[in-house]
């Protein structure tokens, strides 16, 4: 996260891991809309995301009412 003289949030640096558990359940979209929400409430002048969901030996995991 990077910010200007006065403070205010000017740009983001996104790694995310996301723990999909032990199925492909809505795996690319929660990978996006990660990536896409995260600058939502914020106008920054730059903007970098890798995001990457990966399989894991615990619960399926996905959206229950919306992702993120």
């Amino acid at each position: 996260m990077t910010a200007d003289t006065e403070g205010r949030i000017s740009g983001f640096d996104i790694d995310a891991l996301i723990d999909g558990g032990g199925f492909a359940s809505f795996g690319h979209v929660t990978s996006y809309y990660n990536g896409v929400l995260a600058t939502a409430p914020y106008e920054l002048g730059s903007f970098h995301y890798t995001g990457a969901r990966v399989w894991t030996n615990k619960p399926a995991s996905g959206a229950m009412r919306g992702h993120g």
